[in-house]
């Protein structure tokens, strides 16, 4: 389910980003910069790890204890 839930999220997330600022961009002929934020924006999408620590208590710390190595 897990798996599932992280395609959906993925594909809307992806559709709005890019599909709206390529809409702006290309469609209502606006300037290339948009583009440049989606594909920004775009690269902000969680990771599967991140989006599975949402309903496992065990991946969530891990994540954090990762995070927080990874900081110092």
């Amino acid at each position: 389910m897990k798996i599932i839930s992280y395609l959906m999220y993925a594909i809307f997330y992806e559709t709005l980003t890019l599909g709206g600022t390529a809409y702006v961009t290309f469609v209502l002929d606006q300037s290339g910069w948009w583009w440049l934020l989606g594909v920004l924006l775009s690269a902000g999408i969680w990771k599967p790890e991140r989006w599975s620590s949402l309903w496992d208590a065990a991946i969530a710390e891990k994540y954090r204890t990762t995070k927080d190595s990874a900081a110092d």
